[in-house]
């Protein structure tokens, strides 16, 4: 189903819901053609039907299971998640979330990400949310698009080249009592 020029669905449920804005259910949508992995610059405008659902951009899309995203919800979480194998990992990484003003359910929020071959920033209105370094999935080679859970509105996707590098990252708070803040898996175990 191609929903806008050069945007393929891949899974899940996407329709017109006006002029350049599509309603996402569960739903991944790719540009046909990938970013320059030199780095690029992503954008888009995020709504929600109600006070739950998860809205953002996945890039580094090899295919529909595996690929990284940066999302926002309407409370405000900005949420770094590496889909592999087609698991989100988000509970592995509880430091790579960011936090802006909640949303407040309809209202258009702008989600910004700089993706660059060693990270990725998520900008939330212009101000900084989250930045990550390195990426999980090793570089921001493959397809960029559009990805939504339960209920919500997207407008004005937007990839561009690269302008200029990534912010330092922020301090991130201490992990509370009893997170796990890192782990192995034993050599020759399939993943």
């Amino acid at each position: 189903m191609d929903l806008a020029p050069g945007l393929e669905v891949v899974r899940g449920h996407l329709t017109p819901a006006g002029v350049g804005i599509l309603r996402l259910e569960d739903g991944l949508a790719l540009l046909r053609e990938p970013p320059p992995a030199a780095g690029f610059d992503a954008a888009v405008e995020v709504a929600f039907a109600g006070p739950e659902g998860f809205a953002g951009i996945a890039f580094a899309a090899r295919d529909p299971a595996w690929h990284e995203l940066v999302y926002l919800s309407p409370g405000g979480e900005v949420q770094y998640d590496p889909v592999m194998n087609g698991s989100n990992t988000w509970q592995l990484y509880p430091e790579l979330r960011g936090r802006a003003a909640p949303t407040g359910g309809a209202r258009w929020r702008r989600l910004r990400l700089q993706v660059r071959p060693d990270g990725v920033a998520a900008y939330v209105e212009d101000a900084v949310a989250l930045v990550v370094r390195p990426l999980r999935a090793g570089s921001p080679d493959g397809r960029v698009g559009v990805w939504g859970h339960l209920p919500c509105t997207i407008r004005n996707l937007a990839v561009t080249p690269a302008t200029g590098p990534l912010p330092a990252a922020p301090v991130p708070p201490a992990p509370s009592c009893g997170t796990v803040t890192a782990w192995r898996l034993p050599d020759g175990t399939p993943l």
